[in-house]
This record gives C-alpha cells, sequence and structure tokens, in this order.
C-alpha cells in the first residue's frame, strides 16, 4: 500500500506536461517509466532477505536429511537423496 501511495503522488497524479511531486515529464510516458523502475527497484529490496534466507536454509536441510531416515510420502526419501 505505501509503494501505491508513492507511486500515485510522487509520479503520476496531477494535471499537465509534468505530473507528480518529481515533474517528470509525462508527454513520453517517463513518469510512469520512472514509476515501474521504483517499484522493481523495491521488490527486489525486500525479496532479497528472502531469497537469501530460503537458500540457506533449503540447502541446511537437505545436508540434514540426506544422513537421516527420511520418509516421504510415497514410500522413501525422494530420488534425490537417495544414496548411489
Amino acid at each position: 500500500m505505501l509503494l501505491l501511495l508513492i507511486l500515485y503522488v510522487g509520479f503520476i497524479h496531477g494535471d499537465g506536461d509534468t505530473p507528480g511531486l518529481l515533474g517528470l515529464s509525462a508527454s513520453d510516458g517517463g513518469n510512469v517509466r520512472a514509476a515501474m523502475l521504483l517499484s522493481a527497484v523495491w521488490f527486489a529490496l525486500f525479496a532479497w532477505p528472502l531469497l537469501v534466507s530460503a537458500r540457506t536454509r533449503h540447502s541446511s536441510t537437505l545436508a540434514r536429511a540426506s544422513g537421516s531416515s527420511v520418509s516421504c510420502v510415497g514410500g522413501g526419501p525422494p530420488s534425490r537423496l537417495r544414496g548411489s
């Protein structure tokens, strides 16, 4: 919700050739392009901690599971966990 408010007030709201508080040109769609760039950076910034923690948690879970007897629905461990 905060991102939508920032995008609307900063880039979209208003009339004329330079809408929004930042005053970017609307004639070539520069204000909308900048708004989409900001939203991409916003999502990347807040997704980064999740991506980093999920990767390390998943790796440690697989390392623990490969050394123990893990039963899955279907009879046994997934093929990637079976020893050769």
